[in-house]
C-alpha cells in the first residue's frame, strides 16, 4: 500500500514553513517513514533551512524538487509564494538516483 502524505504552507517564515509542512505530513503518515518525496519552494523562501529540517526530520529520504511561482495541492488547492511537500511511503516502494550526463 501506497502512503501519501501532503504539507503545504502559505507562511513567510521558513522556519515556521519547515515545521508546518512536517507537522502536517507527520500527521498523515501515522509514524511510518517516508522514502521519496517532492518539495516545491518559492524563490523567496530559504531553501537551505527548509531542506535541512526535511532531511533532519527524515535522514534517508530521497527528495527532488524546483522552485515555482504557484502550488496546487488538495490541501489548499492553488497558493502562490507557498511551499508544498509530498512525501511517498511504503513497503513495497524501492528510490534511487543516479545523473545522467547527455555530453559523454
Amino acid at each position: 500500500m501506497l502512503t501519501v502524505a501532503i504539507g503545504h504552507s502559505d507562511e513567510v517564515d521558513s522556519d515556521i514553513i519547515a515545521q508546518e509542512i512536517l507537522t502536517q505530513c507527520r500527521e498523515q503518515l501515522n509514524s511510518k517513514t517516508p522514502q521519496a518525496g517532492l518539495i516545491f519552494i518559492n524563490s523567496s523562501h530559504d531553501h537551505s533551512a527548509i531542506l535541512t529540517s526535511i532531511t533532519a526530520a527524515y535522514p534517508e529520504i530521497m527528495l527532488i524538487g524546483c522552485t515555482s511561482s504557484g502550488e496546487i495541492s488538495s490541501t489548499f488547492g492553488l497558493k502562490k509564494s507557498s511551499t508544498l511537500l509530498v512525501l511517498f511511503e511504503s513497503e513495497q516502494l524501492v528510490c534511487s538516483s543516479f545523473i545522467i550526463d547527455n555530453n559523454t
